[in-house]
């Protein structure tokens, strides 16, 4: 489908540069930074490390078999674990030496990140999710000529030269890191001090600043220092003064009063450097002996490890920070389908479903995404998305991290409504589903047989209910009843219904149904018997099988007593009941009790239900006949049901032959035949046209059906507009006016 004309890439959420800064070293910055990166990697999205600790490459020692050519085995088995791929130091001094015809300015950034990057695999104690990629791009090959090349390559006199080159290498570097969209996040493990490749990568990389102190006095003072620094180059270059995110590490046990005063002091000095009483500095991780043994990320799967909170305490607050928390991206999602902003919409929908559905550690249940995504698809809003061009992609994440299967039925039967050109499509992401609840998937089989006519898709479905449970009572009944209706596969449908009753014996709904089948379909009336009675024994107050029982005995045993007797028991089990009010009506001017049964018949009209076309089209015309039979004025009730004979209704086995019966005693000649013919049309819809040629059926016009009371009166103009429930009767509860 067309959607609106997309609106400029600028729109779109850019890849996140986030940098990670601490004054002085073994703070655990860089273990910072790979945790982190693993976490978020881990929610399945794809995390770029870069090592811009350039004089002193910490994370560039975590190395991975892809950091070394396979050529150099012996380097591959070297202790020093020695890396031998390129990265920063490399890929810029190439820019600065060949310009335009350089690796990063001249190559498609893939080709690029496939030589100056390697994976690394995060712990094994994270719950890996697909999609997820974790990416380090090295320092540089750190071999005997890596200090060589870094001084060579000179980046803090780059930025010196008058044109400021260095500085133009670097922003156009972020761009191209940016652009290239093969990453979600990018994390930067920046230099210390108060270097210019530390200005670098806080200043002019960096979207937001994770900032890492150590508390003795050396560290805070040199903490201070920097934030000082950096808010006034950020207020100088006119860019945001975006809060940075404290981090005290390491804090150590035991010396409570001490930690206590000097986090007191940490607290002081950075909030005033920063010149905001609101700077938060919340964020702490434990000292940990394995940070001081190791290069290796940690992020143990044990619950209560105080380090794996620290880690994951930071992430949050990483995330919270670029503003992709569930809430805040749910509004940008919503506020960008609201814009026809279909492509930014779908990338704030992609993050926000991985932030909330994907585990962390093993053993960790996934947040359920419907919670957070919004897609409770009311009309308006289902409207705004199935007019964009993105709006299968969009509906099938819904598909793809919506655990709730009724959310996901509903959306699929407000899509059928809104736009059936997409339904297809929308069918077809359920149906590949793993696991949907059996209950919901033949509620929306019923949904397609009975709403939507869609007859192949609906099997689809009533097949996956039962591969999904295939002793659910409910769904064979229903697919029963369906290969019946539709398929004319009788011997397959009643292999169903034996199914059913095997899988609930005392279940009255199929009994009741298997019962209809035997009495219509195959004509085994002892059988059908036995199983109206033993539906009737499983719920002696179930209305519509006590009268569907009384039909049998009036039709097929002629047993006019205990039909009746039947028939009071199902009113007095549910008065509202209008097929039972309705069919006893017929049963009453069938055996000449005409005002009584007039009662039934209007107490049925004033309960209908309005989507059911052609019980109401059989309610008016017993009426019409039972008014005229009556000798009272029966002319409303001939126009409503004209309404509906114009409106159309599918036609099922009824019988007038009873009250018809009665009307050839009581009417003359012509009103007896003109009854007949209305019956005609009404049970064969080939008869309408028959129908039409008759005078005195096209001499009244068609009244809506809203304007007429149950005693044949009109009613006030006023209360035309009435509420309608509509509610739609599932098959489990099938029971026609006979």
């Amino acid at each position: 489908m067309s959607g609106n004309p997309k609106k400029s890439a600028a729109l779109h959420e850019p890849t996140p540069i986030v940098t990670f800064y601490s004054y002085k070293g073994g703070v655990g910055r860089s273990m910072a930074v790979l945790n982190v990166a693993s976490l978020i990697a881990s929610r399945g999205f794809r995390v770029l490390i870069i090592d811009f600790d350039l004089e002193a490459p910490g994370l560039s020692h975590l190395i991975g078999q892809e950091a070394i050519p396979e050529k150099d085995k012996s380097a591959r088995k070297s202790p020093s674990k020695q890396i031998l791929k390129p990265g920063v130091v490399e890929l810029l001094a190439d820019a600065v030496l060949r310009g335009v015809e350089s690796d990063l300015l001249s190559k498609p950034f893939p080709q690029v990140a496939d030589r100056y990057t390697f994976s690394y695999s995060p712990p094994a104690g994270l719950k890996q999710h697909p999609g997820a990629k974790l990416s380090i791009m090295p320092a540089g090959r750190l071999d005997e000529k890596y200090s060589a090349r870094l001084d060579e390559l000179d980046l803090p006199g780059l930025y010196k030269e008058p044109e400021n080159s260095g500085k133009l290498l670097i922003l156009r570097f972020r761009e191209i890191l940016i652009q290239s969209k093969l990453y979600d996040y990018i994390l930067v493990d920046s230099r210390t001090g108060h270097s210019d490749e530390a200005g670098i990568c806080t200043r002019d990389l960096a979207d937001h600043r994770m900032i890492v102190s150590g508390l003795n006095t050396q560290n805070i003072a040199g903490t201070a220092a920097f934030l000082r620094n950096l808010r006034s180059a950020l207020v100088h270059e006119k860019k945001e003064l975006n809060r940075p995110d404290i981090i005290l590490s390491p804090v150590p046990n035991g010396e409570d009063d001490l930690v206590s005063l000097r986090e007191e002091k940490a607290d002081k000095e950075f909030r005033k450097a920063w010149q905001d009483p609101q700077l938060q500095i919340s964020l702490r991780i434990p000292y940990h002996p394995r940070l001081a043994l190791t290069e290796e990320a940690y992020v143990p799967a044990i619950t209560a490890s105080p380090l794996r909170n620290a880690y994951l305490a930071i992430e949050e607050s990483l995330l919270r920070s670029l503003g992709h928390t569930p809430r805040k991206l749910l509004d940008v999602f919503r506020a960008q389908v609201k814009e026809g902003n279909g492509t930014a919409a779908l990338s704030s929908l992609r993050l926000l479903v991985r932030l909330v559905s994907a585990p962390r550690f093993p053993g960790q249940a996934p947040v359920d995404a419907s919670a957070y995504l919004g897609l409770a698809y009311n009309d308006d809003f289902m409207k705004q998305i199935l007019r964009l061009d993105e709006a299968l992609d969009i509906l099938r994440l819904f598909v793809e991290y919506n655990t709730d299967s009724f959310e996901i039925i509903e959306a699929a039967k407000q899509i059928h409504e809104l736009n059936p050109a997409h339904a297809s499509e929308f069918d077809q992401m359920i149906l590949k589903l793993a696991s949907l609840n059996p209950d919901y998937l033949g509620d929306y089989a019923n949904f397609l047989t009975d709403d939507r006519k869609d007859h192949d898709v609906a099997e689809l479905f009533y097949k996956r209910a039962i591969e999904s449970d295939p002793k659910h009572a409910d769904n064979l009944c229903n697919y029963a009843i369906f290969l019946t209706d539709v398929r004319k596969d009788h011997d397959a449908a009643e292999a169903l219904h034996q199914r059913a009753i095997e899988s609930d014996p005392k279940h009255a709904n199929n009994l009741g149904n298997y019962a209809i089948f035997l009495k219509d379909i195959r004509n085994e009336y002892d059988t059908a018997e036995t199983n109206y009675k033993r539906a009737i024994e499983a719920d002696p107050k179930h209305a519509g099988y006590l009268g569907n029982y009384a039909i049998f005995l009036t039709e097929v045993r002629k047993d006019h007593d205990a039909a009746e007797a039947l028939y009071q028991r199902a009113i007095e089990a549910d008065p509202k009941h209008s097929n039972n009010l309705g069919n006893y009506g017929q049963f009453l001017i069938g055996r000449s009790k005409i005002e009584e049964g007039l009662k039934h018949l209007r107490s049925s009209w004033f309960h209908r239900n309005e989507q059911k076309i052609g019980n109401n089209a059989e309610i008016a015309y017993s009426l019409w006949l039972a008014t005229l039979i009556a000798g009272k004025e029966e002319k409303l009730w001939e126009r409503v049901f004209k309404h509906f004979i114009n409106l159309g209704f599918e036609r099922h086995e009824w019988n007038f032959d009873a009250m018809l019966a009665v009307a050839e005693k009581k009417l003359d000649s012509a009103d007896f035949h003109y009854a007949k013919c209305l019956a005609k049309a009404f049970l064969d819809v080939a008869e309408v046209a028959a129908l039409e040629k008759l005078k005195r059926w096209n001499r009244p016009q068609p009244l809506d059906p809203a304007l007429v009371n149950p005693d044949g009166t009109i009613r006030a103009v006023w209360a035309v507009f009435i509420f309608r429930e509509g509610l739609a009767a599932t098959r489990n509860h099938r029971s026609m006016l006979y």
